[in-house]
């Protein structure tokens, strides 16, 4: 089940990075915030798949990492859509 959650956050991810260089002022700002994003979404990802799902199968344990990994971006993504959205009306 968890493959449903990480179909669901994983474009968020993608459009959150998407946009960051829309919102951010310049290039050194627009990667330090690109790599922090990266670097919390893989420990979110890990850290859940880690300590929910450590006997799961290979298979398992990687769709919770992706769904964590996504789930992390999502507030980000949430943010920049409201800015996009704001932005254009």
């Amino acid at each position: 089940m968890a493959w449903v959650l990480a179909v669901l956050t994983l474009p968020a991810a993608a459009y959150a990075h998407y946009r960051l260089a829309e919102y951010t002022s310049g290039a050194a700002a627009r990667w330090f915030t690109r790599i922090f994003l990266l670097v919390l979404g893989l420990g979110f990802g890990w850290a859940v798949s880690q300590r929910y799902y450590p006997t799961a199968g290979a298979w398992n344990q990687l769709w919770v990492f992706l769904s964590g990994f996504g789930v992390a971006h999502v507030p980000a993504a949430c943010i920049l859509l409201i800015k996009h959205i704001r932005r254009h009306s």
